[in-house]
């Protein structure tokens, strides 16, 4: 259920900005409250750690996914489209950001959109 609402909720958002180490916090405190106390007020023993539970569950974990890595890999997959397709993004692209140049000489600009400085972070 965690994987399935509460990680789902906010995917297209880690899609496309680099979130900030707070924001994830707060969300891994929502989802451990309800995975610990079930939406119920009262405190509950933690009997393992977060990092494990959100290890595969070959690892011997619980599956739920890990936030940082599901944002990171969600902006990573822009990348790969930016060099594995072909349309329109990409030529827009192109023209606007890499003038012609390789994706790994590429430098952050201040006229940059965010949604591109944090690809470029994520680089």
């Amino acid at each position: 259920m965690i994987n399935s609402s509460l990680t789902s909720t906010f995917i297209y958002h880690m899609s496309m900005y680099l979130f900030p180490k707070t924001i994830i916090q707060n969300l891994d405190r929502q989802r451990r409250s309800f995975f610990w106390q079930g939406g119920g007020t009262k405190r509950k023993y933690h009997l393992i750690r977060w990092s494990t539970i959100t290890l595969s569950k070959k690892d011997g974990g619980l599956g739920i996914k890990d936030i940082t890595k599901m944002n990171i890999s969600l902006l990573c997959k822009w990348w790969w489209r930016l060099e594995h397709e072909f349309g329109i993004w990409q030529e827009i692209i192109q023209v606007k950001y890499l003038h012609g140049k390789p994706v790994g000489v590429v430098h952050h600009r201040l006229n940059d959109s965010p949604i591109w400085t944090d690809l470029l972070k994520v680089k």
